[in-house]
């Protein structure tokens, strides 16, 4: 017997607030998925993932206009995890069998608040044709 099944959850809230030429951007989010599924053979042919993901993200930007030139910088850091429990079992005719297989897997991405590790963008628009971008966006991913 051969099949799969999916269930996922999300759930994540922003908050954006402009403040003459300041805006302060924060976000944060979580996502839940389970993941089932039997293959066509018996030899660890029954799988289970369960993801958990989950991220935060805080940014400062600052605009101003100059005659010819529109000017934006902006700061921030995010912090994102994701943990998957991956199992594997014999597959008795669509039914789970002996443990096969069991492993935790975890991602961290961080971009931290020392400053070679922040989120750092430039913007500079002399005209509606003219736009020169400049940017830093290092990860610490262990």
């Amino acid at each position: 017997m051969a099949g799969e099944s999916v269930t996922q959850g999300r759930i994540g809230i922003t908050f954006e607030k402009t403040m003459g030429k300041h805006l302060i951007f924060a976000r944060a989010f979580g996502t839940q998925r389970d993941f089932a599924n039997y293959l066509a053979f018996q030899n660890a042919g029954a799988g289970t993932i369960n993801r958990r993901f989950a991220g935060a993200s805080l940014q400062y930007q600052f605009s101003q206009q100059f005659e010819l030139l529109h000017y934006r910088f902006r700061i921030g850091i995010d912090i994102e995890n994701q943990g998957d429990t991956r199992r594997r079992f014999d597959n008795l005719t669509g039914t789970r069998g002996k443990l096969t297989f069991d492993q935790l897997e975890s991602f961290k991405i961080q971009r931290p608040t020392s400053p070679k590790n922040l989120l750092i963008k430039e913007q500079r628009c002399w005209s509606d044709f003219v736009l020169m971008p400049f940017g830093s966006r290092p990860a610490i991913i262990f």
